[in-house]
């Protein structure tokens, strides 16, 4: 299922055999967990997506989502090594993006004191 790239993606833990706990308080309130570590509803239904297989008189659709498609070449090409790069790559461009737009932030609020102070 080649699921290293998702981990990375979610911040998880990747251990080559995967646990999936659920915990239901008393006051009706769960808890997700994969490998021990906390997961939102999101990153479990992202998980979910990978691991179960559900075939339906539908499942042509499969083949017109893009994400699917990537998952095909990328298993043919036997790329997994050049994918967790990129997905290490996304990740860190991500990261610069958000620091370049609170430099800006600052850069703007320097310049709005140094215009009012001036």
């Amino acid at each position: 299922y080649n699921l290293k790239s998702l981990f990375q993606t979610e911040d998880l833990d990747y251990e080559s055999q995967t646990i999936i706990r659920r915990e239901i308080l008393p006051s009706g309130k769960s808890r997700a967990f994969v490998n021990d570590s906390p997961v939102n509803l999101n990153s479990l239904q992202l998980l979910g997506e990978r691991l179960i297989d559900v075939h339906s008189q539908h499942q042509t659709l499969q083949l017109t989502q893009n994400n699917f498609q990537f998952q095909v070449i990328d298993a043919l090409a036997k790329n997994e090594r050049e994918l967790e790069s990129y997905v290490v790559e996304l990740t860190n461009y991500k990261q610069l993006n958000v620091d370049l737009e609170q430099l800006n932030a600052l850069k703007a609020n320097a310049i709005k004191e140094y215009d009012y102070n001036a």
